[in-house]
């Protein structure tokens, strides 16, 4: 992963959350700004997977990846867990590109994500994937955790966390009209990966609600985004 600096703006790497993007106009300030789809910039996401390891200097063909958008429920019951190829975009000419991490379980989600089964509170079953789940923190992960849920027709929704700049338009109330249901027969909204990875009970298996007991605001995401 890099990160570079050049004109008084940090140029950060690109990952999934469709929602929003943040750019740091100087070491000291950060604003948010709107995003347009899969594979936009995310500082919370950058500061969540700046310590994952560095991708290997050969990369893997292009057969055995894809783009992030394109990945289907099929595609996680057979590779449950994906793993984002930061290199690819100079061989493919993609950001996106993912790849199936086949070594299961795993002990470590960053630069990852994973397909699972969502519960609604009602009991309905959909797919899903999850995003910045951090396997040994249960707190970090009830805020930075980001689901994409599929509808019976295969179209993906991104639903935008509190923190969001398209939380109006793309949170809890918007993904349950995409199911056609009430929202409180979608949240809380249960997942349990236990048979995929390792980690803390609170990471692993958890309900996220339609707004956790209490709103960090911006300082408080940065330090915790930054932290350990």
């Amino acid at each position: 992963m890099r990160c570079d600096y050049s004109g008084g703006r940090f140029a950060l790497p690109k990952w999934h959350t469709p929602w929003r993007t943040h750019n740091i106009d100087n070491p000291n300030k950060y604003r948010t700004m709107s995003g347009n789809g899969a594979g936009e910039n995310t500082l919370w996401q950058w500061l969540l997977n700046r310590s994952s390891p560095p991708m290997q200097a050969v990369l893997p063909s292009r057969y055995s990846m894809k783009p992030f958008a394109e990945l289907t429920p099929q595609d996680f019951q057979k590779h449950p867990v994906w793993e984002f190829c930061n290199d690819a975009e100079a061989a493919f000419g993609d950001e996106t590109m993912v790849q199936p991490v086949t070594d299961l379980p795993v002990d470590d989600l960053g630069n990852r994500v994973i397909g699972t089964t969502l519960r609604f509170a009602n009991g309905d079953s959909v797919d899903g994937i999850l995003i910045n789940v951090d396997l040994n923190d249960p707190v970090k992960t009830e805020h930075f955790v980001a689901l994409t849920l599929y509808g019976k027709d295969g179209t993906m929704f991104h639903l935008a966390r509190y923190h969001d700049i398209s939380a109006d338009t793309h949170g809890p109330i918007a993904c349950a009209a995409f199911f056609g249901l009430d929202v409180e027969k979608v949240f809380p909204i249960a997942y349990d990966i236990d048979s995929i990875a390792i980690g803390v009970p609170g990471s692993i298996r958890r309900k996220i609600p339609m707004n956790p007991k209490r709103r960090l605001d911006d300082d408080e995401l940065m330090r915790m985004a930054i932290s350990g």
